[in-house]
């Protein structure tokens, strides 16, 4: 999506998708099927198959 930063060294596994104004840190990891919120910030490491919102992104139950 637009607006989307990702910083060095970043790891993107598989089928991901980033929500418009999103923004990975350094040396982070994203795992596969993860989806990131709209303006998320994600400071650690996520786990495959879950949704991140927030800032700091955090896991989101639904």
């Amino acid at each position: 999506m637009p607006s989307v930063r990702v910083s060095g060294e970043v790891r993107i596994e598989e089928r991901n998708y980033f929500g418009v104004g999103s923004i990975v840190l350094q040396q982070v990891m994203i795992g596969s099927d993860t989806v990131i919120g709209a303006g998320s910030v994600v400071i650690r490491k996520t786990k495959d198959g879950n949704t991140y919102l927030g800032n700091p992104a955090t896991i989101v139950k639904y």
